[in-house]
């Protein structure tokens, strides 16, 4: 029986690579005072270290709809079509971003909040940046019209 040493695997992270690890798969560090404890919860929620600290983690799309990757897919330009599960997609979306066209990582980093905000502040958001979400039915809906808006707007 083989015991784990989590400190090994994150051991080639700094402490800022550490805490935008959590930022993006939304885990609270708000009690970790010590860079062993941040390592220590990151294992807890079974998140993996990987070869390049930068890149973006398969947990961060754990509360995303099938819909929000198929919406950010669009806008950032990844062929989805051979996808046929949500897996499939959450792969081809870190193959692009992680690999093949590596600019994406930041526009991916500050979608993912929108998919863990409640609908109120959707609105906000989606008022702040005056887009029409008066048909949207969906939480959903709104997200996608914020990522479209978003790209507009140059951020993609």
């Amino acid at each position: 029986h083989q015991v784990f040493d989590s400190t090994v695997s994150f051991q080639h992270y700094t402490i800022a690579q550490l805490q935008q690890l959590a930022r993006d798969t939304g885990i609270d560090l708000s009690n970790c005072y010590e860079r062993a404890e941040i390592i220590d919860l990151l294992h807890q929620e079974g998140i993996v270290a990987n070869d390049d600290p930068e890149a973006l983690s398969p947990a961060m799309f754990s509360s995303w709809s099938v819909s929000h990757l198929q919406a950010v897919a669009s806008e950032a330009k990844i062929d989805l079509s051979e996808c046929a599960t949500r897996e499939k997609m959450i792969e081809k979306i870190l193959e692009e971003a992680n690999t093949e066209r590596q600019f994406l990582r930041d526009y991916l980093r500050s979608l993912c909040p929108l998919a863990r905000k409640p609908l109120s502040d959707l609105r906000s958001i989606a008022r702040e940046l005056q887009v029409d979400i008066s048909d949207c039915l969906e939480k959903d809906e709104i997200i996608q019209r914020v990522i479209s808006r978003s790209t507009s707007l140059g951020v993609c």
